[in-house]
């Protein structure tokens, strides 16, 4: 069993998943719609060849969706069930791997699902039409981390910023596809929105500023229910995080962290220590 960290949470926890080792026997799943009046169970057969993980079982209407991996993570599958026959709606290959998202949100009334992803070197979001027409929504230098919410044309999503330790919400209106911000501080964030999108909780913090937590209404209102403060000990003398960034002779921006002492006496000496990574040349 692998121990999988739920970190996300106020108390981080983990859950342990069974999974085969190396040369072991690969798991066997199978898919079924129950009866929840009569309990009948009508299998879903998975058309797809080979070894595959089931990784994300939907709605699309009333019909059930999966969305099939394959073993090598190179293509990706959603199958939409009609009368228990598998219909692929979406493909997607990537000759290195693919990442999965939890995006899917299905649209009646355009008879289309709102996806996420990385084929175009950076993670956008599109519009991917039963049909198979595909309508990109989201363009630019910023990868979008995580849709957090969808009512009615409005599609609130996360995205990075300029700056790597930080990122922002966003507001998607589909009719217009005009995207506007909505929260975005020096820092970093995680939004956890409610179904009706009329309040959501946001979590900030930054290199200097523990977690902090607010409830806000959909009128603007505000209430921080929950503020991580650090300890003070005495022994220890406050530090201080200083982002910083240098651009390397192959032109590519690298960042970094200096922690040091919240105040430095002139002409005192104090202890360095320096981590980085480097590749292997030969």
């Amino acid at each position: 069993e692998w121990a999988l960290p739920r970190d996300t949470a106020f108390a981080p926890h983990y859950q342990l998943q069974r999974y085969p080792v190396s040369g072991g026997v690969n798991a066997s799943v199978s898919l079924y719609r129950a009866d929840v009046k009569t309990g009948t169970l009508s299998p879903l057969e998975i058309p797809l060849k080979g070894e595959w993980y089931l990784a994300r079982v939907h709605f699309i209407g009333n019909d059930p969706a999966i969305q099939v991996l394959t073993r090598n993570q190179k293509d990706l599958y959603v199958y939409r069930f009609n009368h228990l026959k598998a219909q692929a709606i979406y493909h997607e290959h990537d000759d290195r791997w693919i990442n999965l998202n939890k995006s899917l949100h299905y649209f009646e009334d355009k008879k289309a699902f709102l996806w996420t992803s990385e084929k175009s070197g950076i993670n956008q979001i599109y519009l991917e039409k039963t049909d198979g027409k595909e309508i990109p929504l989201t363009a630019g230098n910023h990868p979008v981390l995580q849709i957090a919410g969808v009512h009615g044309q409005a599609v609130y999503f996360t995205e990075t910023a300029a700056d790597p330790t930080e990122n922002r919400l966003m507001e998607l209106n589909l009719n217009t596809g005009k995207v506007v911000q909505k929260e975005g501080t020096k820092g970093w964030i995680r939004v956890s929105m409610s179904p009706d999108t009329s309040h959501y909780l946001l979590f900030t913090s930054n290199l200097n500023q523990p977690p902090l937590a607010t409830l806000v209404e959909k009128d603007g209102k505000r209430r921080v229910f929950f503020r991580n403060v650090p300890p003070e000990l005495p022994e220890l003398a406050p530090n201080v995080h200083v982002p910083f960034q240098f651009v390397t002779s192959d032109k590519i921006t690298l960042y970094g962290v200096l922690d040091r002492p919240e105040s430095l006496a002139p002409g005192k000496k104090y202890p360095r220590s320096e981590e980085h990574t480097s590749e292997l040349q030969s």
